[in-house]
């Protein structure tokens, strides 16, 4: 059983939202990893996956947890702000993408397809470190005595601009000299 809830706003990162990949020899998957700052109410979160180890594990969900939890604060070693908190959402079905704002037309979100979010200029409309919600379920499951619980990624809106992660291109921070 899962359980789909909209994450509060987060840091995008490692964007793979219009062509899956494949890890370790696996089954191609769509994914993003997002990062939430320090001093987001990640509560609502917290609370399903204790109630997705709960059904899945009973009476050992906590120990489950207390081994594996998904949510993760190892944040240095990733390059992300000090304090904050992520986790890795996958899909085998592509999410939808969609801006915060209405279609004139229907009213609702209007879709970012793969040709908007990569611009022929450059200016994606979606790159790491541009703020976002998900729609996640969390569910736990148990596959060859690998128990624990995960994120599935089942839509993302861009909801608002902000720095890049990684910073400069690399030919932006080598100088050149002109031809003798």
């Amino acid at each position: 059983m899962s359980k789909k809830l909209i994450a509060p706003v987060a840091m995008l990162s490692y964007p793979n939202l219009y062509e899956p990949r494949a890890y370790g020899g696996g089954e191609p998957k769509y994914s993003a990893a997002l990062v939430f700052p320090k001093g987001s109410d990640l509560s609502e979160i917290k609370k399903a996956i204790k109630e997705a180890a709960k059904d899945r594990f009973g009476d050992k969900a906590a120990s489950v947890l207390k081994t594996n939890t998904p949510l993760r604060t190892d944040t240095e070693a990733k390059g992300y702000p000090e304090g904050s908190t992520f986790f890795n959402a996958k899909s085998t079905r592509q999410p939808q993408v969609v801006t915060r704002y209405a279609d004139p037309k229907t009213g609702k979100p209007m879709l970012i397809d793969e040709d908007m979010a990569t611009e022929p200029d450059g200016q994606n409309e979606i790159y790491p470190g541009l703020m976002v919600k998900a729609l996640i379920s969390v569910y736990a499951y148990d596959t060859n005595g690998n128990k624990a619980v995960a994120f599935r990624l089942e839509g993302l809106q861009r909801w608002e601009d902000a720095d890049r992660l990684a910073g400069a291109r690399a030919v932006e921070v080598f100088s050149a000299a002109r031809p003798a």
